[in-house]
């Protein structure tokens, strides 16, 4: 089963790097795959597979209404390391910046195994903000604030002096790249488990009350989750330079399942 998404044309430049971006994912495990274009005067359609199962959102707030918290991390786990590794491949093979990780944008598959139980496969979707790394690193027009409020990284609300070669002056603007959204998994993993958002922990702020809280990293880590999860929400959700690497996050002891005992984590300069 498939939809079409379609856009309008006088979008086009916009549109066009959204097919590029589709494209690029299309043979990346783990991403939406385009299975058609279609284009007339006015639009052109995507199509795209159509999940009946809805997105993460939906499936969180079905799945885990009346669990522990414990049983929660333990459904939430393979979905979130799934989620990374596909973020992994994404950036590393297909060279993309997504920009809008969010719950809504993570849909739903299932997959069958030989002895006939199934397992969640998470599915990055909606390549509407996403961006060619090479393109938004040498063209700092495009490092503009993107995606959804609370989920806005650090260095996306936070402006620094900056030359435009076209103004032929310093401006403040943001400067980012794909680690904008390594910060998202933090956000959507503490979601996951609490229902909570780290930034507007009692869904009551205006925009601007969030990015003030993001930009002096004011984090609600919930206690209800545990040390292990607390650790790695928060050693994610922090300036680019200390954020965890995808691989670091893949190799937490959250994610392996282990016991927590160090306080802390050794932060590993980014490559």
């Amino acid at each position: 089963m498939f939809f079409a998404k379609i856009k309008e044309k006088k979008l086009e430049t916009c549109v066009e790097t959204e097919i590029k971006c589709h494209l690029k994912a299309n043979d990346i495990e783990g991403c939406i795959h385009v299975q058609d274009i279609f284009s007339d005067k006015d639009s052109i359609s995507l199509v795209l597979p159509y999940y009946i199962h809805g997105d993460l959102s939906k499936f969180i707030r079905e799945h885990t209404r009346r669990k522990s918290i414990p049983q929660k991390e333990s459904i939430v786990r393979p979905i979130f390391i799934k989620i990374a590794q596909a973020l992994q491949r994404l950036h590393q093979k297909g060279g993309i910046v997504h920009r809008d990780l969010k719950l809504e944008n993570i849909l739903v598959n299932f997959i069958r195994l030989p002895d006939g139980s199934e397992v969640i496969d998470p599915v990055i979707s909606d390549f509407g903000f996403a961006i060619s790394r090479e393109e938004l690193l040498n063209d700092i027009t495009t490092q503009r604030c993107m995606g959804t409020v609370n989920y806005f990284p650090f260095e996306m609300v936070t402006k620094v002096n900056r030359f435009y070669p076209d103004l032929g002056r310093f401006v403040q603007a943001p400067s980012y790249d794909e680690r904008c959204d390594i910060w998202t998994l933090g956000i959507m993993l503490q979601m996951m488990i609490t229902r909570i958002s780290a930034f507007d922990p009692d869904n009551d702020q205006v925009k601007p009350d969030i990015e003030d809280r993001i930009r002096k990293l004011n984090a609600y880590i919930s206690p209800e989750m545990s040390a292990e999860a607390q650790d790695l929400v928060k050693n994610i959700l922090t300036t680019p330079e200390k954020r965890l690497t995808l691989q670091q996050i893949i190799s937490h002891p959250w994610c392996r399942g282990a016991s927590f005992i160090s306080s802390s984590l050794e932060i590993l300069p980014i490559n």
